[in-house]
């Protein structure tokens, strides 16, 4: 039966309300280069974890960079992410500011 294939995370998962945890793991990323891809931004982020979701927002914003969110499956890999790019990692060598990586505001 399908309940003991599952790992103790995936039915917990199942078992609370199913939009529950949609925007759990949510992570805002600012300061990102007009051009960057979402390929790019799966490749950097997936390497902390599994993503669930990646949206780059469209629309000019008035410094010229974007933004974008992440969803990883863990809050441990939501968690080393922040750590390990947040004012650190830049996508590009021109002189760009670093990244910025936080939790995402709920709501």
């Amino acid at each position: 039966h399908v309940g003991s294939s599952l790992s103790r995370g995936a039915r917990r998962l199942l078992e609370q309300a199913p939009m529950a945890h949609a925007f759990k793991h949510k992570l805002f990323v600012g300061s990102l280069p007009p051009d960057l891809t979402t390929e790019e931004l799966s490749l950097v982020f997936g390497t902390y974890g599994a993503c669930t979701d990646v949206h780059i927002m469209q629309g000019k914003s008035t410094s010229g960079q974007s933004c974008a969110f992440v969803v990883y499956e863990s809050a441990d890999a939501a968690n080393n992410a922040i750590a390990a790019l947040n004012g650190v990692y830049s996508f590009r060598e021109d002189g760009s500011p670093p990244i910025t990586v936080s939790w995402a505001r709920q709501g």
